[in-house]
C-alpha cells in the first residue's frame, strides 16, 4: 500500500482507550524557540544522501545537477561538533542537553532545520512528537508559487509551515511578482519558516511584506521550481462538516 499524505485526513486520529493518538505531547506551538537546538532534538544519519526519508522533499532535489543549497555547519558551532562525534558518526544523534548557536552561523537564523552537512557527510533534523491542533486563531494563506495551481490552504502563522513571498498589495508590479532570494530571504532550499520571520526577512531585504500574490519570482541564478507554500496576508479559518 502506498499512502499519499496529501489525500489523507488531516484531523486527529482517535487510539484504542477512546483517547487521541497526541494525549500526552505538547504542543507543537509550545516547543522553544530553535528547537533543534534543544534537548530531546534528534538527528538520522543520511550518509552521502542529501535528501531528507522522514520529510518530504520534491523528487528533483535528489538530482546533483540541481545544485541544492543545504545548511553546511560551521565546525565552530556546538551542534556541528555533536553531530560531528570526532569523526565517529551515530546513526541517531539525539540532543542530551540544550546547545547554544553560534554567533554568525545559519543556526542562529532559521526557525528550524531539514538537512544539515557535517563535513562530508548529511544528517536529517527530526522533531521531538508534538500536536499541531485541527483549529487555531489567527489563519494565514499559504499558496503555492503561483495563485493559479492548487493547493492554497490555511496554516497556523505560528509554525514554520512555508516560506517567503515578498510583496506590498498596494503595488501592483509587487502582487503580479512577489519576490525571494537565496543568501537574502532564505538560507536554504526549502526553508520554512513562521509568518513573522517571513515577514520581517521581507521587509528587512526589500522593504515589502507579505501579500496575496498572482506569481513568485526568484533571482536568476536561482531554480524556479525551488518554491514550495508561501505565506499571504490573507486571513482564513478552518471550518468542519458536522454529520448529524
Amino acid at each position: 500500500m502506498f499512502i499519499e499524505a496529501d489525500y489523507r485526513d488531516a484531523f486527529p486520529k482517535s487510539n484504542l482507550d477512546r483517547g487521541y493518538i497526541g494525549d500526552g505531547y505538547m504542543l507543537c506551538t509550545d516547543l522553544p524557540a530553535q528547537s533543534f537546538l534543544k534537548k530531546g532534538a534528534g538527528y538520522r544519519l543520511l550518509g552521502g544522501k542529501t535528501s531528507p526519508e522522514l520529510m518530504n522533499d520534491p523528487s528533483y532535489f535528489d538530482d546533483d545537477g540541481n545544485n541544492i543549497l543545504r545548511v553546511q555547519l560551521d565546525p565552530s558551532s556546538q551542534l556541528y561538533k555533536k553531530l560531528y562525534n570526532a569523526g565517529n558518526y551515530q546513526v541517531f544523534v539525539e540532543l542530551d542537553t540544550d546547545l547554544v548557536c553560534t554567533p554568525n552561523t545559519v543556526e542562529c537564523d532559521v526557525d528550524t532545520l531539514r538537512v544539515v552537512q557535517v563535513s562530508s557527510v548529511y544528517f536529517e533534523f527530526v522533531e521531538r512528537p508534538c500536536v499541531q491542533q485541527a483549529f487555531y486563531n489567527d489563519g494565514k494563506q499559504i499558496q503555492l508559487r503561483e495563485n493559479t495551481r492548487e493547493g492554497s490552504m490555511c496554516a497556523n502563522p505560528s509554525l514554520p509551515h512555508a516560506r517567503e513571498a515578498c510583496c506590498n498589495e498596494d503595488n501592483v508590479d509587487h502582487v503580479r511578482y512577489a519576490r525571494m532570494e537565496t543568501g537574502v530571504t532564505h538560507v536554504y532550499d526549502g526553508e520554512r519558516m513562521t509568518y513573522d520571520t517571513a515577514q520581517n526577512r521581507c521587509l528587512e531585504a526589500y522593504d515589502r511584506g507579505l501579500c496575496l500574490f498572482e506569481k513568485v519570482t526568484l533571482s536568476p541564478t536561482d531554480d524556479d521550481n525551488k518554491k514550495g507554500y508561501h505565506w499571504t496576508n490573507k486571513s482564513c479559518g478552518i471550518n468542519v462538516k458536522v454529520d448529524p
